[in-house]
């Protein structure tokens, strides 16, 4: 299994306007009498946190070893895994899947 960030837009939106999207509303339903506004908001992108690693060297120092620093990362998570057994790609929320060929 594995995970992939894609980056989105940031949204400027109003308190309001967020917890609506948060609830699931749709774009349409959120923004109604300004249709080309609604047509551009991606409600559908979260907030997550990405983890990676950082050396904490200073200059003139022996290296002192990795320390874990987090990232906030507006976008989607996409998860995808791979079945050995009966050689399928296999995405997060779909069941349409490719069979892979051995090499």
């Amino acid at each position: 299994m594995d995970a992939t960030l894609v980056s989105a837009p940031r949204q400027r939106m109003t308190k309001e306007e967020k917890a609506r999207a948060k609830a699931g509303e749709a774009a349409s339903d959120i923004w109604p009498d300004d249709l080309s506004k609604a047509a551009q908001k991606d409600t559908d992108a979260r907030w997550t946190v990405k983890y990676s690693k950082a050396k904490t060297t200073k200059e003139g120092e022996e290296d002192t070893g990795l320390v874990d620093i987090s990232v906030p990362h507006f976008g989607y998570k996409n998860h995808v895994s791979i079945d050995r057994k009966w050689r399928f790609i296999r995405g997060g929320d779909w069941h349409e899947c490719g069979s892979l060929r051995r090499a």
